[in-house]
């Protein structure tokens, strides 16, 4: 009586037959995990460099304010001149059109105008109460606006 049976015990003939796959599935699995990791440090390292260039818009903001409201014309060493300082205002408000939305982008409009506006009423002697109240009201509130784009989520 012949048999073709295998004298090997059943379990080790599943063994052979599966572990190919469960090596392939193990490996994939691996795989998808390295690559779900990297898109998520990339994710972070975009957000990270999202709140750095906000952030110092954020700053460049309330530091030029900070001088407007000063009234300090003149420079500290190594300071460039207010009227430099507002002309290179003006680059920072086109960046900040991209990474700002909607009432942000013009409340900074508005600030930077106002600004101008108080520098120069300021400079011909003339009336700029009520653009410095203005400003300061938005000056105040900047923290709070800029939160929402600050925060790491």
């Amino acid at each position: 009586m012949s048999t073709t049976a295998s004298s090997l015990p059943i379990w080790v003939e599943y063994a052979r037959a599966l572990g190919p796959l469960f090596v392939a599935v193990t490996i994939g699995g691996f795989g998808s995990h390295i690559a779900w990791r990297q898109w998520k440090t990339n994710q972070n390292n975009f957000r990270e460099k999202l709140f750095d260039r906000r952030f110092e818009i954020f700053e460049k903001t309330e530091a030029l304010a900070g001088r407007i409201f000063s009234g300090r014309s003149n420079e500290l060493p190594g300071e460039v001149g207010l009227e430099q300082s507002l002309a290179e205002f003006h680059s920072v408000r086109r960046r900040s059109k991209f990474l700002f939305a909607g009432e942000l982008d013009e409340c900074l409009e508005k600030i930077h105008n106002l600004m101008i506006d108080v520098h120069h009423n300021r400079l011909h002697k003339q009336h700029h109460a009520e653009a410095q109240k203005e400003l300061m009201n938005l000056y105040r509130n900047l923290p709070e606006d800029f939160r929402a784009f600050l925060a790491f989520k």
